[in-house]
């Protein structure tokens, strides 16, 4: 009866032992999640503070043409209230500075444009290239952690790729984790846009 006891009481403390491990390991992977949010955090964080001096300079460039189409409109009001017949030399000389404004902001315009489309260009290949750092560090560090554990019956078919790199049964790797992220980002992305 005692040896009994015994057993069952060692049953107990392994089952306890296996249960705070299971629990040191939920808190860390816990802690890898805050971690990844964090840096995510950042990212967005970096990316807004750009975004803001941008808007800055274009604000400027829109000031600057706002200005221009006021100036525009003011020399149309002034040629109308001209007669043509009667005062001449002048409305010509307004119609030439209509016209010489009028092609000073179609340039200005046509090079905002350039260089918006440039920055946008430049930003989208630096966001790329954040992103490509980002996951490549996540799969470095975490290649051995699944990000979580499925029963093995639901990935079945594929649980070879599912739980690559890590090996875990049941197990979901960063990798296939990272890949399944961006692909559903996408598509809901597109289905906004």
């Amino acid at each position: 009866m005692m040896i009994l006891k015994e057993k069952a009481g060692r049953l107990g403390s392994d089952a306890h032992h296996l249960n705070s491990e299971h629990r040191q390991r939920l808190t860390s992977q816990q802690y890898r999640r805050r971690t990844r949010r964090k840096h995510a955090t950042c990212l967005r964080c970096n990316i807004n503070a750009n975004e803001h001096k941008l808007s800055k300079m274009v604000q400027k460039d829109a000031e600057q043409e706002s200005e221009m189409r006021t100036e525009i409109q003011q020399m149309k009001k002034e040629q109308s209230s001209i007669s043509m017949m009667d005062e001449f030399a002048r409305y010509a000389r307004l119609e030439r500075k209509i016209n010489k404004t009028t092609d000073k902001l179609k340039t200005h315009v046509q090079s905002r444009t350039a260089q918006q489309a440039k920055m946008k260009w430049v930003v989208n290949i630096v966001f790329y290239i954040l992103q490509a750092i980002l996951m490549v560090s996540l799969i470095w560090k975490y290649y051995s952690d699944p990000v979580t554990v499925v029963p093995s019956k639901w990935i079945a078919p594929v649980e070879r790729l599912v739980v690559f790199p890590t090996g875990v049964a049941g197990g979901v790797g960063i990798t296939c984790w990272l890949v399944v992220c961006n692909k559903v980002i996408t598509l809901g992305l597109n289905a906004f846009s």
